[in-house]
Order: C-alpha cells, then sequence, then structure tokens
C-alpha cells in the first residue's frame, strides 16, 4: 500500500509539472475554453440555489453534457466564487490516480525475461507514463480546459483497468464496478453504449470461468444497478427537464445517420495519422483484432485480455462516428480513450509479438534498443510540444472565454444606467454569460430549448448548426452580439461581414430582408467610461430608438449602412 500511494504522489507531481507546461505554451489561460464556462454557469446557478438554469429565473435546461462535473464544480463554487484552480488541481489528482492503477496493473505483467542482461518490467510502466503525460493534446484536454474530460477518461480508464484485472475464476465481480457505472452513466451520454459494453465484457470474461448461466447469473446484479440507474436519470430529465436527453444532444447532432457517420469517418481518419504514437497504436489494435478474429475462426485459445482491449478500444474510436465527430481542435473525444489506446499499445508488444516473431522479443527488450527508442520518443513528443500551440486551435478556445468574460462585464457596464439590461443574442454563449447578468439567449441553441428542439438538419458549422430564423424572429433578442472592439482601429466592410463566421453560423441571416427591417448594425458606447470601447452588433431598431430618448445619458450610436457611417435618424 505505502508502495502504491508512493507512485501516486510520484505521479501527481510529474503531472502537475506537464500542467504547468502546458499552461505555460497557452501563456497561463485563467479561464478554461468557452463550453466550460457554460457549465460554470450551471455551477454557479445551481450552488447559489437557482436550479440547473442558464439564465435566472428563465427556463430549466440541461445545457450541459456531464451532470456529474456541474455537480462537482458547484460544490467548488461553495467553496470560491473563483474555482478555477481548483479545477485544475481536481483534474491533476483525477488522471494522476488513473494512471497510477495502469503503473500497477503493467507492472503485473510479465513484460520481460528475468534474465538481467534484459530491462526490468518497471520500464515498462515508466515508459506508460512517460509516454501519456508528453502528449500535449492529453494533458491540456484533461487539466486546463476545464471541461469533464478529465474525470470522463479516469472513469473509462478505471474501468477498463478493473476488468483487465478480473479473475474469471472468482466467484465475485468487483464491487467498484457497481459505483464506477453509475458514474459513468452520470458523466456523459455515450455511457448509455459504453456501460453495455463494459458489462458485455464481464459476463465474457466470467464465461470462461463459470459457464455462460452461471455467469449471467453473477452479472444481473450489475446490470440491475445500471438500469436503476438509467431509469432514475432519466426520470429526472423527464421531470426537472422535460427531456430525455441533454439539450445539446438537439442542438448538435444531426438527425442523419449518414451525415453523421461520413464527418464522423472523416474526424476518425484524421485522429488516426494525428501523430507517431496514435497510428502505432491503432496498428497495434488491428494486429490484435485480426488475432482475436483468427483464434476465435481457429477455435485457439484467446488472451482474456485481448478481447478486453480490442473491443474497448474500438468502442472509444467508433462511437464519435453516430454524433459526426467534433468541431473542437486536437481531438477532443479521442483524448479520453488516449491512455486505454497505449495499454493496447503495450499489450500487444507483451502477448502478441512473442506469438508471431520469435526473435523480436529479446532484440526489442534489450538495454540498447530501448534506450534508443525512449531517444527518438523524447525527440518525437518534444516536436509535438514545440508545434502544439501553433498547429492545435484550442488557444483560439481560450481566446473566446476570456474575450466573452471580458466582453459580459463590458455590455452590462454599458447599459448600467438603463432601467433593465438588454436581452443579449449570441453565438458564444460560456464566457459571456459568466459575467453578463441580463438574459442571454444563446442563438446556437445549446442553452436554449426552443432553438435546439425546432426541427432541422443540423448541417453545417459542426456544432454550430442548430440555429433557425423562425426561431430566432420569434426570440427577438435586442441585440445581437458581433464584437466588443476599440472603434478606432475597427473599419466596417460589407463583403467581410457577409462572409464572417457569424453570418455563416446565424444562416446568412445579416442579408436575410425580414432581419434588416427590424435590425441595423451600429456601435454604441458612452462618453463617462472609455470613448473609444464600443460594442458593435446587430440593434433591434425599436430598442435604438428608445436609447436614443433624453433620459438614456452618454450614449453615443453610429449606423453603418452601405459602407457609411451615418446617424440614427
Amino acid at each position: 500500500m505505502k508502495k502504491h500511494i508512493l507512485q501516486y504522489f510520484i505521479i501527481v507531481g510529474l503531472t502537475s509539472l506537464a500542467t504547468l507546461l502546458i499552461l505555460q505554451v497557452f501563456h497561463f489561460p485563467a479561464t478554461g475554453i468557452d463550453d466550460a464556462n457554460i457549465t460554470f454557469v450551471y455551477a454557479k446557478n445551481y450552488a447559489s440555489g437557482h436550479g440547473f438554469v442558464y439564465n435566472i429565473g428563465g427556463e430549466r435546461v440541461e445545457g450541459f453534457t456531464s451532470l456529474l462535473w456541474v455537480l462537482i464544480c458547484a460544490a467548488l463554487f461553495k467553496c470560491t466564487s473563483n474555482p478555477e484552480v481548483l479545477i485544475i488541481i481536481t483534474n491533476i489528482l483525477l488522471i494522476s490516480f488513473g494512471a497510477t492503477l495502469v503503473f500497477s496493473y503493467l507492472q503485473s505483467l510479465d513484460f520481460v525475461s528475468t534474465d538481467k542482461k534484459y530491462v526490468r518490467p518497471l520500464v515498462w510502466p515508466i515508459l506508460y507514463i512517460v509516454v501519456l503525460l508528453s502528449a500535449p493534446a492529453y494533458v491540456a484536454w484533461t487539466t486546463i480546459t476545464l471541461m469533464e474530460n478529465g474525470i470522463w477518461s479516469t472513469l473509462l480508464l478505471l474501468t477498463t483497468i478493473l476488468i483487465l484485472k478480473d479473475d474469471p475464476a472468482s466467484p465475485k465481480i468487483n464491487p467498484l464496478l457497481y459505483p464506477l457505472s453509475a458514474m459513468l452513466l452520470l458523466t456523459r451520454p455515450e455511457s448509455l453504449l459504453w456501460v453495455p459494453v463494459f458489462v458485455g465484457l464481464v459476463w465474457i470474461r466470467k464465461i470462461c470461468g463459470h459457464g455462460t448461466l452461471k455467469s449471467l447469473q453473477m452479472v444481473l446484479p450489475l446490470v440491475g444497478a445500471s438500469l436503476l440507474t438509467v431509469a432514475l436519470l432519466l426520470i429526472f430529465r423527464l421531470l426537472y427537464f422535460g427531456f430525455p436527453f441533454p439539450n445539446t444532444y438537439y442542438a448538435k447532432v444531426s438527425p442523419s445517420l449518414l451525415y453523421n457517420l461520413f464527418q464522423g469517418g472523416k474526424y476518425l481518419a484524421k485522429y488516426c495519422i494525428s501523430d507517431l504514437v496514435v497510428f502505432v497504436s491503432v496498428i497495434s489494435l488491428i494486429i490484435m483484432g485480426v488475432h482475436v478474429i483468427l483464434a476465435f475462426v481457429k477455435k485457439h485459445s484467446i488472451n482474456a485480455g485481448s478481447i478486453s482491449l480490442v473491443v474497448i478500444c474500438c468502442t472509444g474510436l467508433l462511437i464519435p462516428l453516430l454524433t459526426g465527430g467534433d468541431h473542437f481542435g486536437s481531438f477532443r473525444f479521442y483524448q479520453n480513450i488516449y491512455p486505454i489506446l497505449l495499454v493496447c499499445l503495450l499489450h500487444c508488444v507483451r502477448f502478441l509479438l512473442p506469438l508471431y516473431v520469435h526473435t523480436a522479443p529479446r532484440f526489442l527488450l534489450s538495454r540498447k534498443v530501448i534506450l534508443v527508442g525512449v531517444v527518438l520518443l523524447i525527440a518525437v513528443q518534444g516536436a509535438r510540444w514545440i508545434k502544439f500551440d501553433k498547429k492545435s486551435i484550442i488557444a483560439h478556445e481560450f481566446a473566446i472565454a476570456e474575450n466573452g468574460r471580458r466582453d459580459g462585464t463590458f455590455i452590462a457596464n454599458l447599459f448600467s444606467n438603463q432601467s433593465c439590461l438588454p436581452k443579449i443574442g449570441v453565438i458564444t454563449a460560456g464566457g459571456i454569460k459568466y459575467t453578463y447578468p441580463g438574459e442571454v439567449i444563446d442563438l446556437m441553441g445549446l442553452n436554449n430549448i426552443m432553438m435546439a428542439h425546432f426541427p432541422g438538419d443540423r448541417k453545417g458549422v459542426k456544432n454550430h448548426a442548430a440555429f433557425e430564423k423562425p426561431v430566432f424572429f420569434k426570440l427577438k433578442p435586442e441585440i445581437v452580439i458581433y464584437e466588443h472592439i476599440n472603434i478606432n482601429c475597427w473599419k466596417y466592410n460589407k463583403d467581410m461581414m457577409r462572409s464572417s463566421f457569424q453570418n455563416r453560423a446565424l444562416k446568412y441571416i445579416f442579408d436575410d430582408t425580414s432581419f434588416t427591417k427590424l435590425y441595423t448594425l451600429a456601435a454604441i458606447s458612452r462618453k463617462d467610461m472609455e470613448p473609444e470601447e464600443a460594442l458593435i452588433g446587430w440593434y433591434l431598431k425599436d430598442y435604438l430608438y428608445k436609447l436614443k430618448k433624453p433620459n438614456s445619458l452618454n450614449i453615443e450610436m453610429y449606423v453603418y449602412s452601405d459602407n457609411k457611417i451615418g446617424s440614427l435618424l
């Protein structure tokens, strides 16, 4: 036990160092990414007693993907109003725990001969930790983005290792699988597929030691506990939110399975060739898959671990195909199974290479070859760190959150002398709502039930295709935010406006005549604030006329039309 505790604290130290390095790469972002800020909005509101709402006093909406992560963040908001550092620490502790369990598991495998000429088994778990923590995308997504990736990745890894360590001859199922299954179901909707896969693997392993009927009786309590968790979660969602799945599902996922498979297939293909370690791990998975199939056809004995890892890794790789992949850079969805892919790679080296290449193990496991391999690995991984901030678009995600928080504060101050704050429509809905106390309408539908559930094909900009014009005209925000900027540095360009991301995400509404009858592009600033700072956006014309009244003090407005600046009236 003392040995495992020592290993854990060492790995915590290494994970902390990797986290500091990735923070330095992104210049120490303090907010997480914008989607994490959506989670914080719900967590803060829940911790304050307002329930699971995006706008205080507004509709109940499950605009977050992970219920468990929101509850954890809410607990941290009870401790402090700025829990970002605590969240990073929580992520470090979580992924370190999973890595420690893998370290212990790999130590238990007899990777090499006891001959002193060859490396000791400790080298392999150490190599695993080095490869895992030297992957910048994995470290970034599981620690500093402040998303639920840390806990989700850890839960998947823990369940995988418990299944691999399970003794088929044992008459009992590991009791830890019960809480793990419940936590998986509370963490992400994909667990509705993951949990049956894990339960099925437990059953298959028990069949080897107890036969079909007896093993079925053994797993039935686990099946029952999982079904009870699903039922309670479903009842809660229907009673509290009115829908069986999170609002994010309805807003993001296209109803077209073929479209999702095509987009998800591209996402998977790009991931498989995204770097050398991933590519080799996927190749090892294919080799193991072919081996398992051939052994099954020829009725040869099959290593139980090989079957489990093939099924788990394939599940992790294929699930994003059903939802069409993801728009975030550095393959957010696949970072969750990256630690399991590495276990698959080492498992292939240990159990399959000796079966097919008899001379390979002694050569591959010699100290000189291992040393050369480690040097090459460090060089490859080091190059990834150097290029990561340039090749990854995660840096952009941090900037969106930081700018959103700044914009929310600015808008609140800009209209602070009005009787009530304006209702604003936004595309990026996390950071801005975190600091803006007024009503925010998420035009992408994640946090708006009407937009998310309106019929549509959800095709276009990935995860930003739920916008529908009929819903917009019903919601009718007073301002559609375009940009908060120094007015002296901004030039109106009609063509640029038409081709902007905002216009594409809003399905080219800026060119819609129904829209331009109601809205006009304008910039508003206040003389008693920084005069060069202005909020540029599409303003409801009726709202602008109200602002022109004499009691609306210190407000300047510039209306843009046909590449010219003019007055409102």
